[in-house]
């Protein structure tokens, strides 16, 4: 019988390369990032949600959000918060009194986490907006005081 024999020289492995990664500088634009998925995690309307709550005891923290209008662009928005740690290295773990991290909302909807006390917003259009920010436990738990979140919020006007 024929014994064929392929014989891979580098050039062909440098075209195949070369094709593939051309092939992916056309496709890779073309791909949409998909979102993250929160169907069941908070991107609801903040007044409908049905967020798990955690009674912070007898210490609660304190909370207490400012917006200031950057010169550039945004607004900086400033977290400020008493008897309550950021834990960003314990996300999703058992909840601890006191500690976790922050839930941002605009208008509402849920924007982002935050890990720390600031946070740069841009990309809204004019108008009033309401930025809420409420404090969570390391497994998103809204932290609460007698079934009252802890959270404070600030109204802006965008010119």
């Amino acid at each position: 019988m024929f014994k064929k024999s392929v014989q891979v020289t580098i050039p062909y492995i440098v075209y195949w390369t070369l094709g593939s990664m051309f092939i992916g500088i056309i496709v890779a634009p073309l791909v949409v990032a998909m979102p993250e998925n929160h169907t069941t995690h908070y991107t609801h309307e903040h007044k409908k949600m049905n967020h798990a709550q955690l009674d912070a005891g007898t210490t609660p923290p304190k909370v207490k959000v400012t917006a200031v209008a950057d010169a550039k662009s945004g607004w900086n928005v400033s977290v400020k918060t008493e008897n309550f740690v950021f834990t960003p290295e314990s996300i999703n773990q058992a909840p601890k009194p006191n500690q976790g991290h922050a839930h941002i909302y605009v208008n509402g909807k849920k924007l982002a986490r935050l890990y720390g006390n600031h946070y740069h917003l841009t990309g809204l259009p004019r108008g009033e907006h309401e930025i809420r920010v409420t404090l969570n436990a390391d497994n998103h738990a809204e932290f609460a005081t007698n079934g009252t979140p802890i959270a404070d919020s600030v109204k802006i006007t965008v010119e």
